[in-house]
């Protein structure tokens, strides 16, 4: 059962990965960049991003405590770190997880969230006419275009933090 909520308080964000496609392929760049804190990828980077985004949260405690981590409209998966270890994943609906009181502490706790988006959005913005030619690139690539254009771009809309009874 959710009990009080717990303030969070934005503490950082960057970049930490970024696909790209190059006539050979899929490459991941892990060249970190900072970034404002905002949850919407589109809004950080620009439509046709795809990569992944780490979230720095802190908040306090008056001593342990059982918590639930809640996501608004996760797009499309969430890799959970809370002081310096891994307790989870998101991925699907409803966006919660329960993070163990163990992993607490009384004063100030760090909530890292490491946010990827699916490959979609750089499929759909990158033309392969620049580096095939016509009869090269097939028949199915104009139709799947229309699905990959579908695919909504990375991020998520709020996190709420909230202790369990």
């Amino acid at each position: 059962v959710e009990g009080a909520p717990v303030p969070l308080t934005p503490a950082g964000a960057e970049k930490t990965a970024e696909f790209r496609l190059e006539k050979t392929g899929a490459v991941l760049d892990g060249t970190r960049a900072p970034a404002a804190f905002r949850t919407e990828f589109c809004e950080l980077f620009g439509a046709g991003f795809a990569g992944e985004v780490t979230y720095r949260f802190a908040f306090s405690l008056d001593g342990p405590a059982a918590l639930r981590l809640k996501l608004a409209d996760l797009r499309h998966f969430a890799e959970v770190f809370l002081n310096g270890a891994r307790v989870g994943s998101l991925y699907v609906s409803p966006f919660a997880l329960d993070l163990p009181a163990e992993r607490t502490r009384a004063g100030e706790n760090e909530l890292v969230l490491k946010v990827s988006n699916l490959t979609g959005p750089v499929y759909a913005r990158t033309d392969p006419a620049r580096w095939f030619a016509p009869e090269q690139i097939g028949p199915y690539h104009a139709p799947s275009l229309g699905f990959e254009k579908k695919v909504p771009e990375g991020g998520f809309r709020d996190a709420a933090l909230f202790r369990l009874a």
